[in-house]
């Protein structure tokens, strides 16, 4: 594994550990959302569980990209209130860039009139999912009316701004429909428990394959410097001769002899056949004479061979 691999997967190992860290302080959340709103009808939960459900979407987006900004709802966030104009913040660090209003009305009617408000002037109107479109068309036929009516400029305000989706540059939450905020205020301490278990099971499962791809690595690099140690000692060498010296006078003999291979173990000496010593008694008639019998110092068994020498 190279080094722009290791950083890439390092810094997806931080973001997911971050995403789990997030995931438990919404899940704390949740768990105040259910205390505080028990008695509360599902409308009311629902809607309060809204903003934490776009909250935690969105935050989850921006460590992901790595951004800083993060939407703090403001009844839960330190200091916050429940009586805010605003449901939620967009800061980075201490600045707000961004505010936003959430409803979740039964009726697309009213949720139009309901987000045309001077109340809310310039923040983001963030509703359900499935009413966007019905509540887009119903702003749209109201800017048909006589701009001197009354509210009219809210109605301006309110189209200019209506969103299914927190949005703050490239960081966005996930849109939420009006049946899923209700199926989550049903009980919102195990949709918080969903949320930390999705995070966390997220975190292991990337933690798994870094060290598969680590453990990988690891025996791709031994097996390279296997290989760079064998094409640095080459390819095995046969042992070569010494050249031929001289008995008497130690040095070698003739021409210099270009090194070779030695020869096999069969071509010594000691295979050459057994040469025939002259008698002393004197040869019978017709017989050939010693000298024709014995060997010729030029045979080539008469020289001996020379011995093999590792270079």
């Amino acid at each position: 594994m190279d080094a722009a691999t290791w950083a890439l997967v390092n810094a997806s190992t931080r973001k997911l550990a971050e995403q789990t860290a997030e995931a438990l302080r919404i899940r704390r959340i949740a768990q105040q959302v259910a205390q505080r709103y028990r008695n509360t009808g599902s409308p009311q939960r629902a809607g309060h569980l809204f903003e934490v459900m776009h909250e935690a979407s969105f935050n989850r987006d921006a460590i992901a990209q790595g951004s800083t900004v993060r939407a703090p709802t403001t009844e839960w966030a330190v200091g916050g209130s429940q009586n805010a104009a605003a449901d939620l913040h967009v800061v980075d660090g201490g600045r707000l860039l961004a505010a936003a209003q959430a409803k979740v009305m039964g009726r697309a009617t009213t949720t139009a009139r309901s987000i045309a408000s001077d109340r809310y002037e310039g923040m983001q109107r963030l509703i359900a999912q499935d009413q966007l479109a019905a509540v887009e068309d119903l702003l749209d036929r109201r800017l048909t009316l006589d701009a001197e009516g009354i509210g009219y400029a809210d109605y301006v305000d309110a189209r200019a701004h209506v969103t299914d989706a927190l949005r703050a540059g490239d960081v966005r939450s996930r849109p939420v429909s009006t049946e899923e905020a209700y199926r989550a205020a049903a009980d919102p301490v195990r949709w918080g428990n969903r949320q930390a278990a999705a995070a966390a099971s997220r975190e292991v499962g990337a933690a798994v394959a870094a060290g598969a791809a680590t453990g990988a690595a690891l025996a791709g690099l031994v097996e390279a410097a296997g290989h760079a140690a064998r094409v640095r000692a080459g390819p095995p060498h046969a042992p070569r001769c010494a050249p031929v010296r001289s008995p008497a006078s130690g040095r070698a003999s003739g021409s210099p002899r270009r090194p070779g291979p030695c020869p096999p173990p069969w071509a010594g000496d000691r295979h050459r056949p057994p040469r025939r010593r002259p008698s002393s008694r004197s040869p019978m008639p017709g017989s050939p004479s010693p000298a024709a019998t014995s060997t010729p110092a030029s045979s080539p068994h008469a020289a001996a061979r020379p011995p093999c020498a590792p270079r």
